[in-house]
């Protein structure tokens, strides 16, 4: 599976950049067309929420979660997963707060698993599915806690008392975040997210 980091530049937080995540599993039959996100956004102005979007083609799906929904979906990968090696033909399914959209789990075999959406649009029930390896299933579960973990770290940085630490010392650690995102566009060669990122890392330690 090739995975990639990208820079929201027209939908920050916070005025702060915020990473999404692009996935391309191995079995596509297009790894320019077919891959799935997971993105970081604002649901109103004290939560945040994550978009997870499947594309195949012209075909999408995209399912909005908040902060509890996305951590209580990567907790059911990661039972799913476990369970791989103790039962044969396990599936389940994770259903949305709206209950309008759900992913389903499937094993298909010892190696491989379907990972299927489902969108719910008035009469009409549409899915895109992608098969991983088991390998492929834990690297995509592990990104997902990084995506929640960043995001945690983040808010609780903006919630922590004045007397406990400052705002440069917040912006000082945000910094340091934006030094390896930097690294990373360099190392994916992405020129227009590395001049992003310099241009924050600029703006940053003019302030400091």
């Amino acid at each position: 599976m090739k995975i990639s980091n990208f820079v929201l530049s027209r939908n920050t937080i916070d005025n702060r950049f915020k990473y999404g995540i692009k996935f391309v599993p191995e079995k596509v039959l297009n790894k320019y067309l077919d891959y799935m996100l997971v993105v970081l956004k604002k649901l109103n102005e004290k939560e945040d929420g994550f978009n997870l979007t499947f594309k195949k083609d012209k075909l999408f799906n995209n399912i909005q979660l908040s902060t509890n929904e996305f951590k209580t979906y990567i907790n059911m990968l990661y039972d799913f997963y476990n369970s791989l090696g103790e039962e044969k033909n396990v599936e389940v399914e994770f259903i949305t707060k709206n209950s309008k959209d759900k992913i389903i789990l499937t094993s298909l075999n010892d190696d491989h698993i379907k990972v299927c959406s489902v969108k719910q649009n008035f009469d009409e029930e549409k899915r895109v599915f992608f098969i991983l390896m088991k390998e492929e299933l834990i690297d995509y579960i592990t990104s997902l806690n990084a995506v929640y973990r960043e995001n945690e770290i983040q808010r609780n940085l903006n919630g922590v008392s004045k007397d406990f630490i400052r705002k440069s010392e917040r912006d000082a650690l945000y910094l340091q975040t934006l030094y390896i995102w930097a690294n990373q566009a360099l190392d994916n060669k992405d020129i227009k997210a590395f001049e992003l990122i310099s241009s924050e890392i600029k703006k940053i330690k003019e302030n400091l």
